[in-house]
């Protein structure tokens, strides 16, 4: 049943797309009559601006939405997981300067490759690095570090931000699960299913007004399944 109701509601979420897309298209069709209006279409412009905001907030609840739950199999590629948070951290840079936050990482420079489809990674530490700086409204410090031994490499993100309550962490990887208002509550369940689909774990330290810390634990080699045999 659980299986069925949630087939259901991607089927929905994916057929939103469409109108959505549709009604996209003729607000643009409209903001390009708007602008020969010059002066006389300032405050339509206004009203125009408004309603693409909110099309753009909901393609992003409902792509958030079929990523937490459609089922993927990882593209694993060798990838030395260093590169990747560099490239995070990169792309994030404007949005982290933006909310004053000190980025400080300590990467072991002999991390070796190994088995990970890049694009859902990037996705997960771009979930984690986000979240951090949200948790650090006023500015703070996110240090990114990874180890390895024989097994497996630890990647971990520490904020200096606010902290999760024992209360919420309860909650923490439940879907709509957010103490943000615009937040979808989605990103956790997907950080922790990338990292379930690589056959990881995920594990989480927090103190209130101290900060939080997130470690992934990955597998230096693909683990495989086995399968009891029948009977």
């Amino acid at each position: 049943r659980i299986s069925a109701l949630t087939m259901l509601a991607a089927g929905v979420a994916h057929e939103l797309g469409n109108p959505l897309n549709s009604i996209t298209i003729h607000l643009q069709l409209l903001e390009r009559r708007i602008r020969k209006m010059g002066a006389a279409g300032a405050k339509l412009q206004e009203h125009l601006d408004v309603a693409l905001a909110e099309i753009r907030r909901l393609d992003f609840i409902i792509t958030q939405f079929l990523a937490a739950i459609r089922p993927t199999r990882p593209q694993l590629q060798s990838v030395v997981i260093t590169d990747l948070l560099r490239e995070c951290l990169g792309f994030l840079r404007p949005e982290l300067e933006k909310g004053r936050v000190t980025v400080r990482t300590d990467f072991r420079a002999d991390v070796p490759a190994m088995p990970l489809d890049a694009n859902q990674m990037k996705q997960a530490f771009y979930n984690l690095i986000r979240n951090a700086c949200q948790a650090m409204p006023d500015g703070g410090t996110l240090t990114v570090e990874t180890t390895f031994n024989d097994c497996e490499v630890r990647v971990s993100f520490t904020d200096t931000g606010r902290g999760i309550s024992a209360e919420n962490m309860h909650h923490l990887f439940q879907p709509f699960c957010t103490t943000r208002g615009s937040g979808t509550g989605l990103g956790l369940m997907i950080v922790r299913r990338i990292v379930r689909e690589h056959g990881g774990e995920i594990d989480i330290e927090s103190r209130v007004g101290k900060g939080t810390r997130f470690t992934l634990f990955l597998p230096l080699v693909q683990k495989k399944v086995r399968l009891l045999e029948a009977g």
